[in-house]
């Protein structure tokens, strides 16, 4: 455990090398004491956990082999479910590590590698709505956090600035097996902008930097962080947004079971492995205003200046004005335009404010 808390100080300085060199060390003991169990199977569930913390600590120290290994030994016990599920996570991790070093691919600081993993996925191939929804949130996110970090005032409706647009750039390449992953390359000008209704002149932000922050709000979305969160985006509209998002992107209940992020920042790398189910991350902040309920209907109308929606409950064939908070409309709601919803929050008279929505497959 020293040699643990070694590595993860050495990460947090951005000595890479350091950390992969404490990993080893950890690795080493560890294994030693996992293979002293290797035939003990009525150990449980101490022997599943010292292969699983074994196969982590190999996983971390870039020992591959040694990974899939302990991973094995794991597996070919009696491991309960839980730590089961851990150690299949764990190999799925390996499977994607050994593919990059297979194909010998570099990860640039203006790229991210974001991969899928689950029953609708598999060598090569994703189910289209599972993939086109999540990649579509992930492209989304990048440039709310490229308008954020310019100090833009949130645009509720109408097209990317021009100046934004021009000046950055997404690019997706060819599908890889992960499971199944794709690259986003951020490309970015080294220009300044001047907006035409602010005086002062904008630096842009470099590709890194929008990367870093998505991924920094991912994974504290991921540790159920939402209050360091709230300290790195402050304002309500891009909170909501952000969050939202998220959402979109995270595992569901039996499709999709994780998501990889990953990319390289200075001399280290950066990942995050979202496990989180969407259902499981917080709903957005609506004030007490009636009684919560759940609605099912077809939404038919999108108003941006009113920031609400119009539902069709398909029980009772009544309308209903959906309030809509700030950050949401655009990005999130209106893509589900005459699709069958259900909607969560409280109705007060013939409004619900809007707590969270999904839809109904």
């Amino acid at each position: 455990m020293q040699n643990v808390d070694e590595a993860f100080i050495a990460r947090f300085k951005n000595k890479h090398e350091e950390s992969i060199s404490y990993f080893k060390k950890a690795y080493a003991l560890e294994q030693e004491a996992a293979l002293k169990l290797k035939d003990s199977y009525s150990d449980e569930p101490t022997r599943s956990i010292l292969f699983r913390s074994a196969a982590s600590m190999a996983l971390n120290g870039k020992l591959m082999d040694e990974a899939a290994k302990m991973i094995h030994y794991g597996l070919c016990g009696n491991p309960p479910d839980d730590i089961k599920k851990e150690l299949n996570d764990l190999y799925e991790q390996v499977t994607f590590h050994r593919h990059l070093e297979f194909e010998g691919l570099a990860i640039q600081n203006n790229e991210m590698i974001i991969s899928f993993y689950g029953p609708e996925t598999g060598h090569g191939f994703i189910k289209s709505d599972a993939f086109i929804k999540r990649i579509s949130a992930v492209e989304k996110m990048a440039y709310r956090t490229i308008e954020r970090n310019l100090d833009l005032p949130f645009r509720e409706k109408g097209q990317y600035n021009k100046d934004v647009t021009q000046n950055f750039q997404t690019f997706f390449s060819t599908p890889m097996a992960a499971s199944y992953a794709v690259i986003l390359k951020i490309a970015s000008s080294n220009k300044q902008l001047v907006f035409p209704d602010q005086a002062d002149i904008k630096t842009i932000p470099c590709a890194s930097k929008i990367i870093d922050d998505i991924l920094h709000g991912i994974d504290l979305i991921n540790e159920s962080k939402e209050n360091d969160l709230e300290s790195l985006i402050p304002d309500e509209a891009y909170y909501n947004n952000f969050i939202s998002l998220a959402r979109e992107l995270a595992p569901d209940e039996k499709n999709i079971s994780q998501v990889g992020l990953k990319t390289c920042l200075v001399d280290a790398e950066k990942e995050v492995f979202f496990k989180r189910k969407c259902r499981e991350i917080p709903v957005l902040r609506t004030p007490k205003v009636g009684n919560k309920g759940e609605w099912i209907g077809r939404l038919f109308l999108a108003d941006a200046d009113q920031h609400k929606i119009r539902l069709i409950d398909e029980t009772t064939n009544e309308k209903y004005d959906v309030k809509v908070p700030p950050g949401v409309l655009s990005d999130i709601v209106k893509p589900y335009w005459e699709e069958t919803i259900k909607i969560i929050g409280q109705k007060s008279g013939k409004t619900i404010h809007l707590e969270s929505f999904e839809k109904i497959e």
